[in-house]
C-alpha cells in the first residue's frame, strides 16, 4: 500500500541487538566495511565475525535501512498532503474573493 517498503526483520538475539543499538548505525558500517581490527573489545567479535555476529550486524543494518526508508516515504506522503491542502484553500480564499467582488 502507498509504495512502503516491506521491513526486513533482522532474526538476532536480544543481547546482539543491544549491542548494535548501543554502537549504533555508522560504528557498525565501519566495522564490517573497514580494513583495521576495532580496538574496542566488544567490536572485535563483529569484526571477525565470532559466532556469526557480523552477520547479525548486516542483517540488523537491513532492518534499519528499511524502516528509515519507510519513515522518509511517510514523511514524503504528509508533505505533499500539505501541499494539496494548502493549494485547496488558495482556490477557496481565490473562489470566495471572487464572489465579494
Amino acid at each position: 500500500m502507498l509504495g512502503f517498503r516491506k521491513v526486513r526483520e533482522a532474526n538476532i538475539k536480544p543481547e546482539h541487538r543491544d549491542l548494535f543499538e548501543r554502537y549504533g548505525e555508522s560504528v557498525l558500517q565501519s566495522v564490517i566495511t573497514g580494513g583495521f581490527t576495532p580496538p574496542s573489545p566488544k567490536l572485535q567479535p563483529i569484526y571477525i565475525n565470532e559466532n556469526g555476529l557480523r552477520d547479525d550486524a548486516e542483517a540488523w543494518l537491513t532492518e534499519r535501512g528499511d524502516k528509515a526508508a519507510n519513515k522518509e516515504h511517510r514523511l514524503e506522503i504528509v508533505e505533499w498532503a500539505i501541499l494539496v491542502f494548502v493549494f485547496m484553500e488558495v482556490i477557496i480564499d481565490g473562489w470566495q474573493l471572487c464572489r465579494v467582488l
